[in-house]
This record gives structure tokens, C-alpha cells and sequence, in this order.
């Protein structure tokens, strides 16, 4: 931005004011204008990206949260599958009369834990 220069003018009453020439303030005006215009269009690009800055921590906190309540059933399956081992050794290691009846238990518990597995209750959680 170039200077501009001022001059002062006196009038017939003995007061002073300060002058410039139309073409500095003319140029100066545009000036002022068009860094105007960058401001306001900084200001909304400002405004746009804290916006954007605010959805992307609601989707951080959602994911949060969503792998927070997964990370539950994580300790669920363990223990199911954890019991479902040691169920599973007791028939390997039974008798031939045994492992039928272990064998059948096996199962049963599988089968009734199944859906505690893919849905964890609070008792299902309580064993971990």
C-alpha cells in the first residue's frame, strides 16, 4: 500500500483540514475493500472448518463409544469360550461312559450361551 499524502487546507476563517487527493483515497477505498472482502471470506472459511472440526469430534466420540461397547463383549466371548474349552477337555478326558454326558452337556451350554455371546446380559458380563 502506497502513502498518501496529506495536505492541509486553510480557509478563510482561519480553520484547517486535512486533505488527500481523490485518486490516493479513491485508491486507498479499493483497497480497504478488497482486504475487506478477504477478511469476510477468511472469517466464513474460519466458521466452516470449526464446524467441520465439531462433526468430525461427534464422529470420533460415536466411534468411541461404539468401540467402547464392543470391547465388553470381547470379555464375553473369553469366558464362553474359555468354559466351552474346559467343557470340551472334561469329554476328552472322560471315560467312554462319561463322554456322552459331558458331550451332551457341551452342548447344552452352548447352546443356551450362544446368544448371551452375540448379546451380553449383565450376568454374562458379572463373569469376567
Amino acid at each position: 500500500m502506497e502513502s498518501v499524502k496529506r495536505f492541509s487546507v486553510g480557509f478563510s476563517n482561519h480553520s484547517t483540514a486535512e486533505a488527500v487527493f481523490a485518486d490516493d483515497f479513491d485508491r486507498v477505498s479499493a483497497e480497504n475493500l478488497a482486504l475487506q472482502q478477504r477478511l469476510t471470506a477468511q472469517d466464513q472459511r474460519v466458521d466452516e472448518l470449526e464446524a467441520e472440526v465439531a462433526r468430525l469430534n461427534r464422529v470420533k466420540f460415536a466411534l468411541k463409544e461404539l468401540a467402547e461397547s464392543h470391547a465388553g463383549n470381547l470379555s464375553v466371548y473369553r469366558y464362553h469360550l474359555s468354559e466351552a474349552l474346559t467343557m470340551a477337555e472334561k469329554v476328552r478326558d472322560s471315560s467312554l461312559g462319561m463322554q456322552r454326558k459331558r458331550l451332551n452337556d457341551l452342548i447344552v451350554y452352548l447352546y443356551q450361551n450362544s446368544g448371551a455371546t452375540l448379546n451380553p446380559t449383565a450376568e454374562a458380563v458379572s463373569h469376567e
